[in-house]
């Protein structure tokens, strides 16, 4: 039964703290019919991209914070319950693979994917349905699309992944619905996959920056302005471009490939990595030094975000369950494990406003998880 009409809801904190970590709860779901290899939130947070094993992209709307009080007050009543987010777009068949990362454009007008089709596409938001014009492609990759990200603007991409393990940079004004466009360059320095890009370095150079990581167990940092690696961390070490360019032969860190990046919003050129060990490592870029790491989860860590105010990291893991880390100085330790995923945890991102992350798994479903409100009576 509904929750009665005297149940008063105590205000929940504005900002992140462990107890309100720990409270939160699924409240919204989406099942889809293949596993769901990537989630995204609009830059406004108002919607969230789904891409899944069916070559499809998805967009939902994300329940409003008055939804969530309302289920979070079932919920605290015992009684079963999950919101449905409601669908908004779907491009059908968009690739002729699975659909490996979505990223949205700064001004959430348009989306970029990759694909194992090999190719990169651009879907315009604002309609039902694909149109003419609404879809233009990047060819050029000769393996999977493993990663796509928007340089910090919209009007250029970035994309790598297996094949020659070359980072492409794309001018939007290059694509064409036929896929002939060319990349303005092919950044090569990577000797296997390349699993993981970002465009969120929050340093003064930062739109002109690129993370990359892989296979090869290295991150690379990009300067697009001159097309060179300008940094070199890796599991023997870390190191810079000067000399002979190769990472320096200093203390073993870890010998796992890496998987997974996020960039702190707050903390300029602190990079997160998650490894195929199942470890999450925090780098400090400009410094060119390993922070610290935790071994989190038993299986590879697919995925690695930090919320807004830089200190709690999400991890999803093929475990099947989604870590969140206090990354304080005097903490650094696991503070919630959530683990409602029946298969392998794909992707787990925290939105971009509100005290809330969206995850996906290959058991077929996107779970929204939020504040579950405190009812009394």
């Amino acid at each position: 039964p509904p929750p009665s009409a005297d149940v008063v809801v105590e205000k929940r904190e504005g900002a992140l703290g462990p107890e309100s970590i720990r409270r939160l709860t699924c409240l919204a779901m989406s099942t889809e019919s293949q596993p769901i290899r990537t989630v995204s939130f609009s830059p406004n947070g108002k919607n969230i991209a789904i891409g899944t094993n069916g070559c499809a992209l998805k967009i939902c709307s994300v329940p409003s914070e008055a939804q969530c009080d309302q289920i979070a007050k079932v919920i605290n009543r015992s009684v079963p319950a999950t919101l449905k987010m409601r669908t908004e777009e779907e491009f059908e068949d968009l690739h002729l693979g699975s659909v490996y990362s979505a990223a949205w454009s700064l001004d959430g007008s348009l989306i970029a994917t990759g694909s194992n089709d090999m190719t990169v596409k651009i879907v315009k938001t604002g309609g039902k349905s694909a149109g003419v014009g609404d879809v233009t492609t990047f060819t050029g990759h000769d393996g999977t699309v493993r990663d796509v990200s928007f340089c910090g603007d919209n009007n250029r991409i970035v994309s790598a992944g297996a094949g020659n393990f070359g980072v492409y940079l794309w001018d939007l004004g290059m694509a064409t619905e036929e896929g002939d466009g060319d990349p303005l360059m092919i950044l090569k320095g990577h000797t296997n996959t390349v699993m993981a890009l970002n465009c969120g370095i929050s340093g003064g150079e930062g739109n002109a920056m690129v993370l990359s990581a892989g296979m090869d167990r290295t991150i690379r940092l990009w300067d697009l302005r001159f097309g060179s690696c300008v940094a070199l961390l890796g599991c023997i070490g870390v190191g810079d471009r000067q000399g002979s360019g190769e990472v320096a032969n200093s203390e073993k860190i870890n010998e796992s490939a890496i998987v997974s990046l996020a960039c702190s919003p707050v903390t300029p050129w602190t990079v997160a990595s998650g490894h195929m060990d199942g470890t999450i490592c925090v780098w400090d870029i400009r410094a060119q030094r390993l922070a610290w790491s935790l071994h989190a989860h038993s299986d590879e860590v697919r995925s690695v975000d930090f919320s807004n105010d830089g200190r709690w990291l999400l991890s999803g893991s093929f475990d099947q369950t989604i870590n969140c880390t206090d990354t304080d100085v005097w903490e650094r330790r696991i503070v919630n494990t959530f683990a409602e995923h029946k298969n392998k945890v794909l992707r787990s991102i925290w939105h971009t406003s509100r005290p809330m992350f969206a995850s996906c798994s290959a058991d077929k479903t996107v779970r929204l998880w939020g504040p579950s409100v405190k009812a009394s009576q």
